[in-house]
């Protein structure tokens, strides 16, 4: 017969649903505290780990509310920081939370450093554009006061080295 908990246990899905929840939390919170470390392999790590649970919503979400955001744009120019600010910017509440924690500056920075690793450069381009999304006219002023258009317009133009 079938069993008293439903098919296939589905009556206990809501409390795996808030158990997964609650792991994410915890694991965001242990990444999002290694990138106060002094030690900048740590960080590194860190960043890499969040920018891949930043690849779904409920990651971008994690990050945000474990005060993650700003943390991630300290370790700009770093390649995984960029990378992750791009996921990141693809979550709406994140726009303006970018923008607040200096983040267009900084990937304004990053875009404008020939020095620069290209994938970081890439990465930070990718996050302007999330970031410059058609209703956030905060952030799209935000990158034009900070000369982020005559950053991305060298790029387009080829008058910086480029991958």
């Amino acid at each position: 017969g079938v069993s008293s908990g439903g098919i296939c246990g589905m009556d206990s899905l809501p409390a795996a649903l808030a158990a997964v929840a609650s792991s994410l939390a915890v694991q965001c919170g242990i990444l999002v505290d290694s990138l106060r470390s002094a030690d900048a392999l740590v960080r590194e790590t860190a960043t890499l780990a969040l920018w891949e649970m930043a690849a779904t919503e409920s990651g971008q979400v994690a990050i945000r509310e474990a005060g993650g955001l700003c943390l991630i744009v300290r370790e700009l120019p770093g390649v995984a920081a960029a990378k992750a600010l791009r996921r990141l910017a693809c979550d709406v509440d994140n726009e303006d939370a970018i923008r607040e924690a200096g983040g267009i500056e900084a990937l304004v920075s990053v875009v404008d450093d020939a020095r620069a690793p290209a994938d970081a450069r890439e990465a930070a381009c990718g996050a302007l554009q999330n970031l410059a999304s058609k209703e956030n006219e905060r952030n799209q002023t935000a990158i034009r006061v900070c000369g982020g258009l005559e950053a991305l317009a060298v790029l387009a133009v080829g008058g910086d080295e480029w991958p």
